[in-house]
């Protein structure tokens, strides 16, 4: 038997808080904002339920994230930490560093208007996160295996990717 994904799930500490079920493409409401695309508009719809200016933490992956949304949410004091994808930096990707650097090293750009941080960061691969509220401070060490080394290695951890732990 074949399964599929058949919407989005809003969680609350483990119990479903909010909906969302996939009908196709244009489903979803009336009053979509073109400017966040599809995934951006379901996270709109999913934490519309929420009181503003609370400071409620939305956590997402890179399917939902754009810096328009982060914009948007960041007005009702929402605040979002998600993977991001390279296609949906706009300008930005050109300002952060493409060459390939090692394990541990990080770059990082803050929009000085609205203060929203991309931050890229290497592990065993690329993570790119983007947040509206953390900034591009350093948070603890990490501990990976060095294959080079066949030891395990410490190596600096941002702060925005360390409080998406424990929210996987």
């Amino acid at each position: 038997m074949e399964y599929k994904s058949v919407g989005q799930v809003w969680c609350y500490s483990g119990i479903v808080y909010d909906f969302h079920i996939y009908t196709g493409s244009g489903s979803g409401s009336v009053d979509n904002d073109p400017n966040l695309g599809v995934g951006g508009n379901v996270v709109r719809h999913l934490t519309s339920s929420l009181p503003e200016n609370v400071g409620y933490k939305v956590y997402f992956d890179n399917y939902f994230s754009s810096v328009y949304l982060l914009q948007f949410l960041k007005a009702i004091e929402i605040w979002l930490v998600g993977t991001i994808r390279v296609d949906r930096l706009k300008g930005d990707k050109k300002v952060l560093h493409d060459k390939k650097k090692t394990q541990g090293s990080s770059d990082w750009c803050v929009d000085a208007n609205s203060n929203i941080t991309i931050v890229r960061w290497i592990d065993n691969g690329l993570v790119q996160l983007i947040t509206n509220h953390i900034g591009n401070a350093q948070g603890s060490l990490a501990q990976r295996w060095s294959a080079q080394l066949k030891n395990y290695v410490k190596i600096e951890r941002p702060l925005v990717v360390e409080s998406t732990i424990w929210v996987v």
